[in-house]
């Protein structure tokens, strides 16, 4: 028995093995946990790094996005860019263009006009006479004249007139404009310049009489002209102060540009040539350098004072300026100055269309006259042509 209990272990060496153990394992659940934690950390990190690498991918490629259409953006802003400089350089060139017009060729641009219209813009002349309706014979002065007096025509009133008469048969003249507007001699004028007794009371007593008033001669001199066109009537308008005449020859001159009535506007600057007051100031061109009239030119008849003119080519238009005051269904209203005897002048714009055809003037309102549109004159020659 003894012998036995020799032999035991005692109790604290099993305590302290088993303490042993428990810190061993325990320093071993220790270490994988700490080894856990690690992976878990560096699981987390490798999330992290993709997550990172991932962004910078994104960025990487939104950079590229941005970097091509950075380069897009450029070429177009280039390209306005050379659009915005190459229109600066045209407005720049425009606006040098129209200042020099402004500054230094307003009035030339309107010389160039008249330099060019004028050629085609004629002294319309004529005489008329008044015949019986039942006989044909034409009125006569009565008695013939005093040798005492000069030749110019005796008016009426200072003289009695018959169809029985010995004297000179009675030829009222008259002037008036027209311009051509077709290549075969076709002109526009008004209705009242080639029947002057419609608009001139001086000898309705004439017509109240029962005799009928009769053009005798009607001819056309132009510019460039040394000798008159015999006229002939071709078309009245029934409703407007419109007339188209042809030339018996062709003057072979260019036609006149034919514009438009719609595109007149109100403070439009507007020309008028023609020839205001007839032969009296084209007969003032025959005054000599020292103001005399020291010719017997204008001591004779009214045509052939007409003939010596284009002989010594002294036949031209007078150019008026006026502003458009209104456009009124068949008129346009303008304060361009004009008198008798420019009736049937053209009417144009500042680039040389005809706009218009003067008629006449605005009673008890200086320096206003009315012209009708030119697209009625228009129609008149479409029927003259078609005819």
């Amino acid at each position: 028995m003894t012998h036995l209990s020799h032999h035991k272990r005692p109790p604290y060496l099993t305590i302290a093995v088993l303490a042993l153990a428990v810190c061993a394992l325990g320093l071993m659940s220790l270490r994988q946990y700490q080894q856990i934690q690690e992976l878990r950390n560096n699981q987390i990190d490798s999330r992290l790094v993709l997550t990172q690498v991932d962004r910078i991918g994104a960025l990487n490629q939104h950079s590229a996005v941005l970097e091509e259409r950075s380069k897009e953006l450029n070429y177009t802003l280039d390209s306005l860019q050379r659009n915005v400089d190459n229109r600066i350089s045209q407005t720049e060139s425009q606006l040098d263009r129209i200042g020099q017009y402004i500054i230094d060729d307003a009035d030339e641009q309107e010389s160039r006009v008249i330099h060019d219209l004028s050629g085609s813009i004629c002294l319309i002349q004529g005489e008329y006479i008044f015949v019986e309706p039942q006989t044909g014979l034409p009125l006569r002065y009565v008695d013939p004249p005093d040798p005492v007096e000069d030749d110019s025509p005796i008016e009426p009133a200072a003289a009695t007139v018959s169809t029985e008469g010995v004297g000179d048969i009675l030829k009222i003249h008259f002037t008036g404009t027209g311009f051509l507007v077709h290549s075969d001699g076709y002109i526009v004028t008004n209705r009242h310049v080639i029947e002057p007794w419609s608009a001139d009371q001086t000898y309705q007593h004439c017509i109240n009489a029962g005799y009928q008033p009769k053009v005798h001669v009607l001819r056309a001199f132009f510019p460039e002209l040394r000798k008159p066109i015999e006229l002939t009537v071709r078309a009245k308008s029934p409703d407007d102060d419109l007339a188209i005449v042809q030339c018996r020859t062709n003057p072979e001159l260019p036609p006149l540009a034919f514009g438009s009535a719609g595109s007149v506007q109100p403070g439009q600057t507007l020309l008028i040539l023609g020839y205001p007051r007839g032969l009296d100031l084209l007969a003032a061109r025959l005054v000599s350098p020292d103001g005399n009239r020291g010719t017997a030119q204008l001591q004779t008849q009214a045509m052939q004072i007409a003939e010596n003119l284009a002989r010594l080519q002294l036949i031209g238009p007078l150019a008026t300026r006026g502003m458009c005051g209104k456009v009124a269904g068949d008129r346009i209203i303008y304060d361009a100055s004009t008198a008798q005897g420019a009736s049937g002048s053209p009417v144009v714009d500042k680039q040389g269309r005809v706009v218009a055809v003067n008629a006449a003037l605005i009673r008890d309102f200086d320096g206003a006259g009315f012209g009708i549109p030119i697209d009625k004159a228009a129609q008149l020659l479409e029927t003259c042509l078609n005819q």
